[in-house]
């Protein structure tokens, strides 16, 4: 027992583990659970953060052209050039 000479050892919070390791890594590594965490960051980091930006950009650029092909028809009503614009 670890603890305060003279103390109660059925209340005392520090006691000794003999049964597994004392630590943050309390369990063996397996090996193949220690790289799941890096391999989804790696993966978030060079596939879904670009092609979220990508197709945000992409939603945004349609939006933007549609607004501003309808405000420059209206602007432009009766020019013999809207009729080259498809």
């Amino acid at each position: 027992m670890i603890g305060i000479p003279g103390a109660d050892p059925e209340r005392s919070l520090v006691t000794e583990r003999r049964d597994r390791p004392v630590g943050w890594r309390s369990r063996p590594a397996s090996g193949d659970d220690d790289r799941m965490g890096p391999v989804l960051i790696v993966i978030v980091v060079v596939v879904a953060i670009p092609v979220g930006v990508l197709m945000s950009g992409a939603v945004a650029a349609g939006l933007l052209g549609f607004l501003v092909k309808d405000e420059v028809d209206r602007n432009h009503a009766g020019s013999e050039l809207l009729e080259t614009n498809v």
